[in-house]
Parts: structure tokens; sequence; C-alpha cells
């Protein structure tokens, strides 16, 4: 998809030699003003990848019996790097409002544009496990070696706004342009229903008792770029078919959280669950909008 911003900004700088080899057309020629703004709605059609994510778990514990505490032990592993299901596509809402001025004399112009759409993309992963290393600090109670496990792995993509100034040339009743600018974005990761397991004396345990669940709903700062196309269909409303690019920043999140596990036969368990697990996207969409310039 990112070819398509290749080639539109090809077709700009082409027609270079056509803008020095005529002079440029008046505002009456072109069929569209020499300058406005401009606001606008319509949808496109998100390809949204969430590629590689990490995710690292830690468990402390701490080893009852009948009450007294007889032993203390950890496990972790090395982090897991698993993929969510490859890209989702799906509609979009998108609006947009803008501006756009000729330079003087030229058929060259420039201007900007904040956009925002809905993506809505989820990917996920079922029954993600991680093998954990472990010790003890009671030589009766063997290491603490087995896995955490994880019911579901999800990330979202929500909301998207972005802001890009573009340069771009007129043609007839339309321009192409391309630009680039910065992105918000709303990046939503959980991770659902945590285990965590031991083989204590040959035997596999769950340590951490009742399955704990995390999530994070963050805005995150990144990276857009555009490239279009317009046709004015009269000198005051106008389509505009574009393909965006948008990278959110990449985020990690990170879990402490205590737990309590009773047991069974005077046998109990107290500790920490500790870890992290990233949130990584990126988005192509391609949208066409009509808009009204004034």
């Amino acid at each position: 998809m990112r070819l398509g911003i290749a080639a539109l900004v090809s077709m700009v700088v082409a027609a270079a030699g056509a803008a020095h080899a005529q002079p440029a057309a008046s505002s009456a020629e072109r069929g569209m003003p020499d300058q406005a703004f401009f606001v606008g709605a319509g949808a496109g059609y998100s390809f949204t990848s969430f590629g590689s994510q990490s995710v690292y778990n830690k468990g402390i514990s701490n080893v009852f019996l009948n009450g007294s505490q007889v032993a203390n032990g950890q496990a972790s592993g090395p982090p897991v790097q698993t993929f969510l299901g490859g890209s989702q596509s799906n509609p979009s809402p998108v609006v947009q409002l803008g501006y756009f001025q000729h330079f003087a004399n030229t058929d060259w112009l420039w201007g900007g544009k904040a956009s925002y759409a809905y993506v809505g993309s989820t990917s996920s992963v079922q029954n993600l496990v991680i093998p954990q290393y472990g010790s003890s600090s009671n030589g009766g109670v063997s290491s603490f070696n087995g896995y955490s496990v994880t019911g579901s792995y999800s990330v979202t993509l929500g909301h998207q706004f972005s802001l890009m100034p573009f340069v771009g040339r007129s043609f007839g009743k339309g321009f192409v342009y391309a630009g680039a600018g910065p992105s918000l974005s709303q990046v939503q990761a959980s991770i659902n229903n945590v285990v965590g397991y031991a083989t204590i004396n040959g035997k596999l345990t769950d340590v951490s008792g009742p399955p704990q669940t995390f999530s994070s709903n963050n805005w995150l700062i990144g990276f857009a770029a555009t490239a279009g196309v317009t046709y004015f269909l009269t000198p005051s409303w106008f389509m505009d078919l574009s393909y965006g690019y948008s990278q959110p920043g990449g985020r990690t999140s990170y879990i402490n959280s205590p737990f309590y596990n009773p047991g069974t036969g005077g046998v109990s368990f107290s500790g920490n669950l500790i870890g992290y697990y990233t949130a990584n996207v990126s988005a192509h969409m391609v949208a066409l909008t009509f808009n009204k310039s004034f």
C-alpha cells in the first residue's frame, strides 16, 4: 500500500515540466477556486497490521502450610513473541476539514487537512502459554518450573486523528497532492484470564489462583502520510480520493498485581504477578470523501 504514496508523488513531480511549459490557468479556467477552506465526510476501507507482539510474565510466590510460611519461590521466562492474526480490514467513517491555496501565478498549491476516522479493528490470539523456570528457598519444596497461561491477548485500533500539511498541483477541475504529519491514535490492549502454574514436588499446581485480567487504553502520538486526487463537481463541491498510512508510537504496558490462592490440603499461596505486554499496530486506508469548499 505504501507504493500508492510513491506513485502519486511521482505524478506531482512529473507534472512540474508542464507547469513551466505553459502559463498557469485562472480560477475560471480551472473550474476550481484559487484558494478555499473545505469540510467533508465519506467512507474508507482500512487495512490494519498488528504484527509481532511481546509478552513477559514473572511470578513471585510465598508458600504457606497451615498458615505458616514454609518457602518462597519465583518463576519467569524469556519474553514470548507472538503474532496477532496478521492484518484485519473493515470499513471506516471519515471526516476532514482543511485549506488549500495556489502559489502566485502557478498551478502548484499548498495546504493542510485535519482528518478523523474510526478504525475499530481488533486482532487476538487465544491460549497463549509462556514457559517459566523457577526456584524455591526451601529444599523440601522442589523448583517452581512451570508456565503461565493467558486465555486471550488482544489489541484494538480505535479512533484516529491526523494533521497533515500537503503540497500539490492542479489540473483541469482538480489537483493531486501528497503530505505527512503527526497522528493521534487510540490503541487498546488486554491480556485476559492469566493463571500461573508451577510444578511443586512433582505435581503441577495452580499457584496464582483465580484468573486475572489486565487492560490498557492509550492515546499514542505517531506518524501519518497521505496522497490523493481531487475532482471538483462544481466550483464549490469536490470529491477527494486518498490513500493514508499511519504508524502510532509503540506502547508497552506493565503488570504488577498481587494474588492469593487459598489452595487445598492446608497449602496456600500469595505473591505478585509481574510482567508486560506490547501494543504495536499500523494502518493503511483508502478513503473517498465529498467536500464543500468555501
